[in-house]
This record gives C-alpha cells, structure tokens and sequence, in this order.
C-alpha cells in the first residue's frame, strides 16, 4: 500500500471524515456494495455521513443501494428510539438511573444492542421489571458485571439490551466506577440520556476496540472525533493517564496513543493526539511496529492480533496496582477459564428437552420453526429430533419379521378401520390389533425400543448441554399405539407402561389444539375427519393425563408465536 489510503479505505473515509478530507472528487470510484460492506464492517452509521461527504462520491450517493440502505437506517432509528422509550420510562418511573456506556453520538449509535450502565445488585429486579415487555434473560453467559436481555414480540427478535455494572472486560475494571458515573452529563445530541464524559467514552471506546474485539475500526475513530469534537478539543490527557495507570493499562493507553497518531497522521498528515502527550507516554518500540503493521494492512477493520490483544490483557491483570498477587491469580485463573471457553466453544447452557405434539395439520412445523428462531437468536445450541414409535429401522424389520412367522394368525388378532369415506389413495384404512394379549405385548415392546433410541438421540445431547427439541415424542406415540392397540374407547383409559418412567422428562411438553376441520384445511394427508376427530380427543385426554401446555393454534400467528415464546423463555432460564 502506498502512503496513502487508497480505493474503499479512500472512499470509506472521504465520506465519513469530510472536515478533513481533501476537496474535490475521489480519484477512483468504488462500487456502491462495496463501500456499503465497509462501513457496515467498520460500524459507521449511515445516517452519519454529512452531504459534503457524500458529495465527493456522487454515483454512491446516488446509487439504489445506498438509497434503500439509508431508508432502512432511519427505521432502524425510529424503531430503537421507541424500544429506548420503553425502557427508558420504566427504569425512571422505578428511580433506577442509566447511561448509555459506549454512546459517543446522536442516539442511537446503530449497534445491534444498547449498553446500559447500571449500579450493582439490580439483577433480579430488573428481569422482574423487563419481563412484561417480552424481555429474555440469556442467563447461560457468565460474565462479570454483566448480564443480557432480549426482547421478542410477535415471536420476532426486537431489541437487545446489555446492562453493565462495571467498565470492564473478562475478569477486569478498566476504569474508576465511581468516578464514571460522577463525571457523566445529558448527552448534548438528546436530553432524555446520559452519556460518559468525553475522555471516559474515548478510553471506553478504544479500550473496547483493542481489549475485547482485537480489531481497529473507522467506526471507532469516529466516535473518537465525536467525543473530542463535544470537548470542543480540549480532552484532558493528564486523567487519562493517571485512571489507566491506576487501573493497571498504562500500557494499553500508550498503544491507543501510539496507534490513533500512527494511523491519522497516515491518513491525513496530522493527529488529534498532540505530540507532547505522544511524547510524555515513553513508548516501545514493539507499539510503534504494531501501529505501522495495522496501518500498513489498507484495510479496515485492521486486526490488532489476538495474541498482541492477549498479552495486553495479561499486562494489565498484573500491572493493576489494585491487585494483590492471589487477586493477580485469581484473575489469571478467570482469564484462562474465559479464554478456553471461547477457543473450545464451551457453553454454559444447560440441558433442556422441549416437546412439540399435535395430531397433523395442527401447526407442529410452523411452531417447531419458531422454537428453533428462538433458540437462534437466544444463542443457544440445540436440536431437533423427529420421533415415532414403531418408526426405526429396526421395528420396521421386527415388524416383518413378525408378519412372516405369523402371518397364519394376523387376520385373527387383528382387523382394519374401513370407515374412510372418501376413498384416496393418500388415505387408508388403519389397521388395529384386537388381540388383547398381543396388543399389549405390540405396546411395551415399541415403547421399549423407542426408549433405546432416545437414549442416543435425546439423553445424551441432554446430558451435554444441548436445548433437544423433539418433533413428536412420548404423547404422539401413545397416541398412534392407542389407535393401532384397539384402545380408543370412550370408556379406555391411558394404559400403563414399565418404560413411561425410563423417558426423559420434557422440561416444556406442547400440545398443539386444532380442530378436525382446521387440520383438514391446511393438511390433507392420511386421516378423514372421523379419525382426526378420534386423534384429537386422544391428544385431549393425554395432554390432560401428563399436564402438557395446550396451545390454540387455530388464533392468529403473532398470538401463538407469543405465547410459545413465552413459555419457552420461561423453561430455558427457570432454575
């Protein structure tokens, strides 16, 4: 790369840093998706560029791309300005104060989630509070000072919220807490937030940058001319010095310094940071090589190095003259633990099996769709098992084994349902053992072998960590085994079984209530109304015997997706 950036680095920061740009057009045109991927990469808010940037590349300005992107960009600001709103009114009307952590601009900042800081030990109080708006503890992270939220409404992801305690990052405070909070002001863009004070959101939002996304992004030089441009450029460098030696970063500091003179004076010939303080923070030469490695790479978002980023870290937990040395220990522990985790994909979610049932026609994909949307965006792993009894390849042999040996005595154990009335080859009379001894032996026999195979497909992911989301389970079955035994009765009772106790248990069991009719609608397969009609009083009177969770799945969607959010939200994070 030349001394100068070139092509989508160029482009990215003629729009973006007008002020300080050269006048006139660029010297090459970037195609419009490509710049559109750069600054979303480098988390530049749209809404951000100025005309007088967007003037120097007029065929992006103008571009169908950018156009739709924009729009998209002022709903997406409409819509969180109003999931502020909501949050906002309740933890005032509950005297709980807030500010906006890593807000260096107008709200919002366009970030996938809100950082919220927040005083200690309001937990509990806070799920208690967000929960009536939809809101869902993600309770499987385990991370000091921090705690999740997400909310769903009409079963769709809506907002994110991440409340801190503290600044930090992994096991350590980066800056005074205390101080934090005493220096923050009313955000100059929007009276109704508080943000941190210029040089607090500068060192929160390179420390961010370096410590924990090991990457430098345009985005966060941004905000760093956002902040300096609030304090009118007069940021005080002496606190920043003295809070991160305190804190144990003087090394870090001088990095950031190191880097933001190494990469503005690149970009533009000068820098914000003025030399004196350069000059005063005594550098290695290993950051200045750093700072002209990222620079040198032309592109950005630049990666600091994990290892760089590690031992930084590392640098701070036993630099950090609040540390005693089993503090520095116990940090090193954590540090490593977090670490491993992350590099194996360790998860500390627990086991969950979710069961989804209903005779067909009643909404088991579409539901069984919604669970796995959730799960996703939950960010838990998890999945989906189809289970049937009398299914596997296995019975289906024993299956034929037994008709041959006995096929001299199938007609007289057993018989067919003919009473379909419309006569299609989708359909078909269902054949139902009338033997009583046989049915019985037919009935323990394909649950016992339904029980191994579930000891492979559902007991041991469980036993891992894995949310097992099962499509049928345990009441389908005996659903299906009820018509094919000759046990559908009116006067029939559930049977028994030595193997109900040897399947797991569902931690959230679904039942999905339509009606013959509506399942007839919308799935037209094998049964005719009066064996639908027969299934669903079955369903009834198993959902009832095993307490299961009846959904109407006949009401709008919104309303169903709701409810099974709900209650699967309830399930995963209830203790």
């Amino acid at each position: 790369m030349s001394s100068k950036p070139e092509g989508i680095t160029a482009a990215v920061l003629a729009m973006a840093f007008p002020w300080r740009a050269q006048p006139g057009p660029l010297n090459r045109e970037v195609e419009p998706p490509e710049i559109l991927r750069a600054l979303k990469r480098n988390k530049i808010p749209l809404l951000s560029l100025r005309e007088e940037g967007l003037r120097r590349a007029p065929s992006f300005a103008d571009s169908a791309e950018f156009v739709r992107a924009r729009e998209e960009a002022r709903r997406s600001l409409a819509h969180f300005s109003e999931e502020h709103r909501l949050v906002g009114e309740i933890l005032r009307a509950e005297s709980i104060p807030y500010l906006f952590l890593k807000s260096a601009g107008p709200f919002p900042y366009e970030s996938d989630n809100f950082d919220l800081l927040v005083h200690k030990g309001l937990r509990s109080r806070l799920e208690n509070l967000l929960s009536p708006l939809g809101y869902v503890p993600q309770r499987q992270y385990r991370e000091d000072w921090k705690y999740l939220f997400k909310r769903f409404e009409s079963g769709r992801l809506r907002n994110i919220l991440h409340f801190h305690e503290e600044v930090s990052w992994g096991v350590e405070c980066f800056l005074d807490i205390s101080e934090f909070w005493r220096r923050s002001l009313v955000s100059p863009d929007d009276a109704s937030i508080r943000v941190p004070a210029a040089e607090d959101c500068f060192l929160t939002t390179m420390a961010h940058g370096i410590y924990e996304n090991d990457q430098f992004k345009l985005g966060d030089l941004l905000k760093v001319h956002h902040v300096i441009h609030r304090a009118q450029g007069d940021l005080d460098w002496d606190y920043m010095a003295e809070v991160t030696a305190k804190r144990g970063w003087r090394d870090g500091f001088a990095f950031i310094l190191e880097l933001l003179y190494r990469m503005e004076n690149g970009f533009w010939g000068e820098s914000v940071v003025p030399r004196q303080v350069l000059l005063s923070r005594g550098f290695s030469n290993r950051f200045r090589r750093k700072a002209r490695e990222l620079y040198a790479t032309g592109e950005f978002p630049a990666p600091v190095g994990l290892c760089f980023s590690k031992w930084l870290f590392l640098r701070k937990i036993f630099s950090n003259p609040r540390n005693s040395g089993l503090d520095s220990l116990r940090g090193l522990a954590g540090f490593l633990r977090d670490n491993t985790e992350a590099l194996l994909r360790i998860s500390n979610q627990r086991g969950r099996l979710i069961a989804v049932s209903g005779v067909d026609g009643s909404g088991k994909s579409t539901v069984l769709d919604q669970v796995a949307y959730v799960l996703d965006a939950l960010e838990l792993k998890h999945r989906r098992v189809w289970v049937r009894a009398g299914n596997s390849v296995l019975m289906q042999a024993f299956n034929r084994l037994g008709r041959w040996l006995l096929k001299g005595l199938i007609g007289r154990i057993t018989s067919r349902d003919h009473s379909t009335a419309e006569k299609t080859p989708a359909r078909h009379a269902e054949l139902r053992i009338t033997n009583p001894l046989a049915s019985r032996l037919w009935f323990n026999l394909t649950l016992g072998e339904l029980v191994l195979q579930l000891l492979f497909r559902v007991k041991i992911p469980l036993a891992f960590g894995r949310v097992v989301v099962c499509d049928r389970y345990l009441a389908d079955s005996i659903v299906d085994l009820m018509v094919r035994c000759n046990m559908t009765g009116p006067g029939d009772s559930i049977p028994r079984s030595v193997y109900y106790k040897m399947f797991p248990k569902p931690d959230l069991s679904l039942h999905l209530r339509v009606s013959p009719e509506a399942s007839l609608a919308r799935k037209r397969e094998e049964f005719n109304r009066e064996q639908l009609a027969a299934r669903c009083e079955l369903y009834s009177r198993v959902s009832q015997f095993w307490k299961m969770r009846e959904i109407d799945t006949e009401r709008d969607l919104d309303i169903v997706f709701d409810d099974v959010t709900r209650l699967l939200a309830h399930t995963l994070y209830t203790e």
